[in-house]
């Protein structure tokens, strides 16, 4: 009888170990913006996209203390195997975080501010009668400088730009600032251009984004 109750313990603490080492912890704290004002008390989730088998989807859901720190609890049997998680409030918040591992994820800037210089080097001056169109740094779907022609090296200011992509894992210390660009002479317009930088959040030091006319 000893025997059997003694396999049995031994049994029941296997089994529990196998379910415990299911489970992993992603910790980090959210700040708002530069300011360093906490993302407080806000409900947030852990999760994948959703798939047919029932696994991914939100694996979990916190909600942030009043300094902004946050813990999640997930099993790792509810994940898709092979893809990468994100932390989501009304959108991401950042993504590619990996599964299956404790993770500790630091201090995340949900929306940081970023201090650039927006120039232009200039290869091809245009006409009289061309018009460069630049979008505003700071909102790049919007139409922001226009500059008749002919063109020249021109360095348009200081700005505060917002980084164009969701903070990645990887990444999240770092925004992508991003510059567009057309030219327009008339009812013509030239393709839409881009160009990117990666800079660090907050910065003090500006950095400069160049977009070269051709």
């Amino acid at each position: 009888m000893k025997k059997i109750k003694f396999i049995a313990l031994i049994i029941i603490i296997f089994t529990s170990c196998i379910h415990d080492n299911n489970y992993y912890k992603v910790k980090g704290r959210i700040l708002n913006s530069c300011d360093g004002i906490p993302f407080a008390n806000q409900e947030i989730a852990l999760k994948q996209s959703s798939s047919l088998s029932g696994r991914g989807g939100v694996l979990n859901t916190t909600s942030t203390d009043a300094n902004g720190y946050f813990t999640f609890t997930y099993n790792s049997s509810d994940c898709i195997d092979g893809e990468n998680m994100e932390i989501n409030c009304s959108g991401p918040i950042i993504e590619y975080i990996p599964t299956k591992q404790n993770i500790e994820i630091g201090t995340i800037i949900s929306n940081p501010i970023c201090k650039i210089i927006y120039r232009v080097k200039i290869n091809n001056p245009y006409t009289f009668n061309d018009t460069l169109v630049c979008h505003d740094i700071a909102h790049p779907s919007i139409e922001g400088i226009r500059v008749a022609g002919p063109f020249r090296d021109t360095a348009f200011g200081l700005f505060n730009a917002y980084s164009t992509s969701t903070v990645n894992y990887k990444t999240k210390n770092e925004s992508t600032i991003e510059g567009r660009w057309f030219v327009k002479n008339g009812t013509f317009y030239t393709s839409l251009k881009f160009v990117t930088i990666q800079v660090q959040n907050c910065n003090t030091v500006p950095d400069t984004l160049t977009m070269v006319i051709d």
